[in-house]
């Protein structure tokens, strides 16, 4: 027996804590920028997915519970292309707009990942008014003893890393405070396979 056409239908996966509709997009159907038809399949409302029960309910799917996918067949990449996934961006460099030919440089693919990242990591957790949950916290461990400060920073830094969608998984975090300096290394695993290496 054989099958002459592609078999429609959807499918149910596991949330995963901390999980959001764009991580789920782009680690299940291969494109982050296919959330809003995770909103619309499963008839949710913001903020979409929750770690807190009291919360969950109609339209809020409660980590750790299923939600409804299109059927692999339909919609997910294969082998996404990673300018194509991680997108074009203004190149910055400590602080400042790239400038190349008298116009804005622009970073795409990996390295415009690589540099979200590294801007995630800069930025103080809210210091962004509209966004306060963005950014990395290890602000908050200056001046502390030094003998806990390494395994917090390091938690901390893997905590701010796997925010991003795009992320599929920290594989290693150090970081380190000494005085009002802070130091921290990664090495993390895109949704697209690839190591890459960020720093501050």
């Amino acid at each position: 027996m054989s099958f002459t056409r592609t078999v429609s239908g959807f499918r149910r996966v596991p949330t995963l804590h901390g999980d959001t509709l764009q991580r789920i997009a782009a680690r299940e159907l291969g494109d982050a920028a296919l959330w809003y038809r995770l909103i619309y399949l499963n008839g949710l409302r913001a903020p979409y997915i929750t770690d807190d029960p009291a919360q969950a309910g109609k339209g809020v799917i409660l980590a750790g519970d299923t939600i409804l996918l299109p059927a692999a067949g339909q919609s997910a990449i294969q082998s996404p292309d990673p300018d194509n996934v991680y997108g074009d961006d203004i190149t910055l460099a400590d602080g400042r707009i790239g400038v190349k030919n008298g116009d804005m440089a622009i970073v795409s693919g990996i390295g415009n990942l690589t540099q979200a990242l590294s801007n995630r990591i800069q930025t103080r957790q809210g210091e962004l008014q509209r966004h306060p949950r963005y950014g990395c916290a290890l602000h908050q461990l200056i001046g502390q003893a030094n003998n806990v400060n390494a395994l917090a920073a390091a938690g901390l830094l893997k905590r701010s890393l796997q925010s991003d969608y795009r992320v599929r998984r920290v594989a290693a975090a150090r970081a380190s405070v000494a005085g009002d300096a802070v130091r921290a290394k990664a090495t993390v695993e895109a949704v697209t396979g690839e190591q890459i290496g960020v720093r501050t």
